[in-house]
């Protein structure tokens, strides 16, 4: 069965030329909007919510020969997508972006260098005592 990529702005489907396993649309069709919805709330309303339960069902849609029960790893896919979302999410707060769009670690390095024992610390340059 052909199945629409996504749906258009109108709430109708959009042809697709990609040929689907019938199983697969039946989900696609029925666990769309609660996933969608699951994402949201787990994603406090994110807009990529609606990208990651895409990225999930791809992620059904290639192993769905082996899959025993579809709408369950449909949901699990759902959740750690959104954990992973997450994460990226507090990394990036984590580590602020320059300019020139790297990343200044020099904060953290000096807090983990002060957080090392005595004889370890003696790995320092001599130049870093001064705090700076």
């Amino acid at each position: 069965m052909r199945m629409a990529e996504m749906a258009d702005n109108d709430g109708g489907w959009v042809e697709s030329s990609v040929e689907w396993p019938q199983g697969f649309v039946e989900l696609y069709r029925s666990r769309w909007a609660p996933m969608v919805r699951l994402a949201r709330l787990l994603t406090a309303g994110d807009p990529s919510a609606e990208e990651l339960v895409q990225e999930a069902f791809l992620r059904v849609r290639a192993r769905w020969e082996t899959i025993e029960h579809p709408s369950s790893y449909l949901r699990v896919c759902v959740v750690n997508a959104c954990r992973n979302h997450h994460r990226r999410q507090v990394l990036e707060r984590r580590q602020p972006a320059l300019a020139d769009g790297t990343v200044d670690v020099s904060f953290e390095l000096r807090g983990a260098l002060a957080a090392l024992p005595v004889r370890a610390d003696d790995a320092r340059a001599p130049d870093d005592d001064d705090g700076s």
